[in-house]
């Protein structure tokens, strides 16, 4: 099986560290990777994906996700607190997928995508965004009533019997995204906005 759908210590860890929220939108959720971690951490979990083949395994795993696609999702203005995109903006040919998480999300982003300069975001013929650090600050920063930052992640391997080695590289790299081999997003909206 792929790295990428397989759960890494990192990413468990910051989902472990969301606030309980009222509703969590999956965005990208692929056959229910996080699904399971997310669930603890909400009353109402919304998985979407791209892809019809992996909705229709995640059905036959007990998990009820929707099929859309990340520029057009088919949800009403805040519909959800949080929103979860792992793995997923790199899938789009622009920054511009921002708009519809910020469309339908309340409080918070929390997204992870391959370091544009690592052997990740090259691995898959599948990443068709280009990007690098200064555009990607500058278009977060640019974004109205929302404050982002951009962390590094570490390593992000799906491997359980090294996670505390994992989770050490993950937080020396975190003040580090240029080193990190996955960055981490975090989008809060603007209070009053």
């Amino acid at each position: 099986m792929h790295r990428k759908y397989l759960p890494t210590p990192e990413r468990v860890g910051i989902i472990a560290s969301l606030s309980y929220a009222r509703s969590i939108l999956d965005l990208g959720c692929g056959e229910g990777t996080y699904i399971t971690y997310l669930r603890k951490k909400t009353e109402l979990l919304v998985g979407v994906d791209k892809s019809r083949e992996r909705c229709l395994k995640a059905h036959r795993l007990g998990y009820d996700i929707i099929q859309a696609d990340a520029s057009t999702l088919p949800f009403t203005e805040g519909a959800f607190n949080t929103t979860w995109a792992c793995e997923v903006i790199e899938h789009t040919a622009t920054l511009s997928v921002f708009n519809e998480m910020e469309r339908v999300t309340e409080s918070e982003i929390i997204a992870t995508m391959p370091n544009p300069h690592g052997p990740y975001y090259w691995m898959d013929s599948e990443h068709i965004l280009r990007y690098n650090f200064r555009d990607l600050k500058g278009f977060l920063s640019s974004r109205k009533n929302w404050r982002y930052e951009i962390h590094g992640l570490g390593l992000t391997m799906p491997f359980k019997s090294i996670a505390s080695i994992l989770i050490l590289i993950a937080r020396l790299t975190y003040g580090f995204p240029r080193i990190a081999l996955t960055i981490l997003i975090r989008g809060v909206r603007n209070r009053g906005m």
